[in-house]
């Protein structure tokens, strides 16, 4: 066993950051960074200056068994656990880049059906909405807006309002809102609709 405590690992590496590399969580991160302080203990011990449940610490210390990062000798009816070498560390480390690459290389062959679908993604500048209830929530959205002055509006004739904000522009009615991603293409539309007779749509 790694029986020394390493006390100058403990105060001149930056271990917080290196457990943050390999994916430890916080409760690893503070019972392997103990061990390494204390060289030897037991999981009541530990669990009792580190505040956490003795069935907490216990689950750890036997994952970090598992990586080969602590050990464990039975002492009577008890067992004391120390963290190995240190240099486990790097081995795990290394272990987890080379996944990395690995995840990088099988996804570099992906990328062009992956831009293939990205240009075939339809097109949400415009987008509406046609029922009542999808209607009236979407006015109860905006009237909250409206109260945080996240949006404002800008139109309002008879049935017809418009509001406008910087990420989008609604035009609503009573039976029908659109939403324009483009205050310039909702522009377009309105001129549009100005020279369509309604009486002459033959559907």
């Amino acid at each position: 066993m790694y029986n020394k405590p390493i006390v100058n690992l403990y105060y001149t590496m930056d271990t917080l950051r290196l457990f943050k590399q390999i994916g430890f969580t916080k409760k690893k991160s503070e019972i392997l960074e103990y061990l390494y302080k204390k060289g030897e203990s037991i999981a009541s011990r530990i669990a009792k200056e580190l505040h956490l449940p003795k069935s907490t610490v216990l689950f750890v210390l036997y994952k970090l068994e598992e990586k080969e990062l602590v050990e464990k000798q039975k002492v009577g009816k008890t067992f004391h656990f120390q963290a190995t070498d240190p240099s486990n560390l790097l081995k795990l480390l290394d272990d987890k880049i080379k996944k990395e690459k690995e995840k990088k290389e099988n996804l570099l062959p992906l990328i062009p059906s992956l831009r293939q679908l990205k240009d075939l993604k339809p097109d949400n500048k415009v987008f509406y909405y046609d029922k009542e209830s999808s209607i009236s929530d979407l006015l109860h959205s905006i009237n909250e807006r409206l109260d945080n002055k996240d949006i404002e509006e800008i139109y309002k004739k008879e049935s017809i309002k418009i509001y406008y904000n910087e990420d989008f522009t609604f035009v609503i009615s009573k039976n029908l809102a659109i939403r324009f991603k483009d205050i310039e293409i909702c522009k377009k539309f309105i001129s549009m609709l100005k020279n369509i007779d309604e009486e002459k749509i033959k559907a």
